[in-house]
């Protein structure tokens, strides 16, 4: 069966399931729901391919950019929005001068977006937390306490405990999304999505080859693994589900 006679179909299985819908036969709507999924699957096509053959594509989404740098180092912002991004059926990319943004379908390009700032700003509360146990560590263990040390001192131990902590940050993330395991639909729809923005990004842009310099991380064991904890134990599940 070619690929029109398969859209055909999927079509008139579409129209069925809504029809069921209304009328509230919710078993029957379900069960053409899984033919749908079925043939999708079967024939490597996506609701992309079906929506543009009734002249209604769904065109990918260039999102706005926004800074990728941060006073805490700016490879893990980006680090962090690559995850998330691919994990919501977008991708997520940064320019020479640090400006990040999102490729995908709109409705994607807004989840990666809101789900980002939620943990930007989850991960910055929870680095704090964590500075303030170590501190207290660091007194009981040495008899001595950070806040006695000169503000240049203690400014420097901080930032380094802080570029640690985030450098952990997108490790313990992909590690909980990881946990999570994808049903062969999904992972069919992921490869669908890849391929489509790859696709688009291809023939929209032109990137730059300019070498980037490499690049040592920050990482103090302590602070790093605690990044890792937090990323991988954060819930995902209330957002996912919204």
């Amino acid at each position: 069966m070619d690929k029109k006679n398969i859209i055909e179909k999927v079509q008139k299985l579409l129209r069925l399931q809504n029809s069921a819908e209304q009328i509230n036969s919710l078993g029957e709507a379900a069960a053409v729901a899984r033919k749908i999924r079925n043939l999708l699957m079967e024939y490597n096509l996506s609701m992309a391919d079906i929506d543009m053959e009734k002249g209604n594509e769904k065109t990918m989404h260039v999102s706005e950019e926004w800074s990728g740098t941060d006073g805490n180092g700016s490879v893990w912002k980006y680090k962090l929005l690559s995850i998330i991004a691919r994990n919501n059926l977008c991708h997520a990319y940064i320019r020479m001068n640090k400006k990040m943004f999102i490729v995908g379908e709109e409705v994607n390009v807004t989840i990666v977006k809101q789900f980002y700032d939620y943990l930007l700003n989850a991960f910055r509360r929870m680095a704090r937390d964590r500075w303030n146990v170590y501190v207290k560590e660091v007194e009981k263990e040495y008899g001595m306490s950070i806040d006695s040390l000169d503000s240049k001192d203690y400014d420097k131990y901080r930032r380094m405990f802080m570029k640690s902590y985030f450098e952990g940050v997108p490790a313990g993330l992909n590690k909980n999304y990881e946990s999570m395991k994808k049903t062969q639909e999904e992972t069919a729809l992921v490869l669908c999505h890849d391929k489509r923005i790859d696709e688009y990004v291809e023939s929209h842009f032109e990137w730059s080859d300019k070498k980037t310099r490499n690049r040592r991380p920050t990482v103090y064991g302590k602070a790093y693994y605690a990044g890792i904890s937090d990323a991988q134990n954060i819930s995902l599940n209330k957002q996912i589900n919204e």
